[in-house]
């Protein structure tokens, strides 16, 4: 985007057009972080279709076993599993119960699924099912084009939200995600003391404005735990060897 530092209105066209200082002045290269969504014409008939859902995994309580809710890391592996083994078709899910796709999925597949995974290190198969329970709602694209045409005066919060969570997809495969926070996990932490350390990371979201959605990213540093057992994380905290000086320092101030 250009800019002209010095506005000359004088220039104006005899009928009080003055966008000729489009052109006048010094020329100025503005960056920004916003960057235009652009949809194909046939998006105008989309309809988002939201769904609860659940994945859950098998556990043994005493002498017989119950399914337990799973973690969100276990959600994903399980969703992915399931979504490659039934064949579904384009689908994309949050961290906490929902999953959104293009068409309704009560009229085709069914509303259980089962699958087994093997832990990463214990190598254990562990069973999972995924429920879907009922259609939620459905949310129609065309409300974002209408807003855009000011066709409406409400902004669209439910589909811009849904889309984030789309964009939020291509990212979760190799990213940490706090809500649109996101950092990268191969990423070394920079100590900061208290066993604790900042990484470098990004924010992203959706801006609906009259001109159209657009992608915002911004810089975002996180702070985290460093990845300590309890007698390096106990050591860094107090700023004190406990394994050389452990009895010494409980006595003088616990006792």
């Amino acid at each position: 985007m250009s800019v002209n530092k010095n506005r000359d209105d004088s220039k104006g066209d005899s009928d009080g057009d003055n966008d000729s200082y489009k052109c006048v002045g010094q020329r100025i290269d503005v960056y920004t972080n916003h960057f235009p969504i652009k949809f194909s014409e046939r998006s105008n008939g989309t309809v988002f279709y939201q769904f609860d859902v659940k994945v859950e995994i098998l556990m043994l309580d005493g002498s017989w076993h119950s399914w337990h809710s799973c973690n969100r890391d276990e959600r994903l592996q399980v969703l992915k599993a399931i979504i490659q083994q039934e064949h579904f078709p384009f689908v994309w899910y949050d961290d906490e119960k929902y999953l959104y796709a293009k068409e309704d999925l009560t009229l085709k597949f069914k509303k259980k699924y089962q699958c087994e995974i093997s832990h990463e290190i214990t190598g254990q198969k562990n069973k999972y099912r995924f429920l879907i329970f009922n259609l939620v709602k459905t949310y129609e694209l065309q409300s974002i084009f209408d807003f855009i045409q000011k066709r409406i005066l409400v902004r669209p919060h439910d589909p811009v939200r849904i889309l984030e969570t789309l964009f939020k997809q291509t990212q979760i495969s190799n990213m940490i995600t706090i809500e649109s926070q996101f950092f990268p996990k191969p990423q070394r932490l920079d100590d900061i003391g208290c066993g604790t350390g900042i990484v470098l990371g990004f924010y992203q979201g959706i801006v609906l404005g009259e001109c159209g959605p657009t992608l915002n990213i911004n810089n975002k540093f996180g702070c985290f735990y460093q990845n300590y057992n309890l007698v390096q994380f106990i050591t860094c905290y107090l700023n004190y060897n406990i394994r050389k000086h452990g009895e010494f320092y409980m006595k003088n101030n616990f006792f």
